[in-house]
């Protein structure tokens, strides 16, 4: 039996040879072709996201790029590269803030990817002190 055929879901085989599916690594990655299914699931921003990151920004350009690094970092765990991004991920989030496709994702000034970073952080560690009191009571 083939490695491959004993292990379907994690290994592909390339040039006879095994190796592991890039998004099933520990160190995570987007898909390049999301399915419609997992934009909805993973990428879908909650009111209460939409409403704190507006409370962040002044532009759509910066609603857009604030709430891609928001999801971004809520799903890999870290901070990726804007232009690392997939269309597909951008024109998804661009929909549901409702916003033109002329808005553009990836901020011009590194500063404010600094500034997102931070305020991301400052969030995600809030919503971790959060569901730790409900967990005590």
């Amino acid at each position: 039996m083939l490695l491959s055929e004993q292990y379907p879901y994690t290994m592909t085989a390339v040039n006879s040879a095994c190796m592991t599916v890039v998004e099933r690594t520990a160190y995570s990655r987007f898909k390049q072709y999301p399915s419609t299914k997992e934009l909805a699931d993973f990428y879908t921003p909650t009111p209460e996201e939409i409403q704190f990151v507006k409370s962040r920004v002044k532009s759509h350009a910066g609603l857009l790029g604030f709430t891609l690094m928001l999801k971004s970092f809520q799903r890999l765990g870290y901070f990726p590269s804007p232009e690392l991004v997939p269309a597909a991920v951008i024109n998804y989030l661009r929909s549901c803030l409702k916003l033109k496709n002329w808005v553009k994702a990836i901020p011009s000034v590194r500063a404010q990817v600094i500034n997102d970073r931070q305020f991301v952080s400052t969030w995600e560690s809030n919503l971790t002190t959060k569901s730790l009191r409900k967990w005590r009571q």
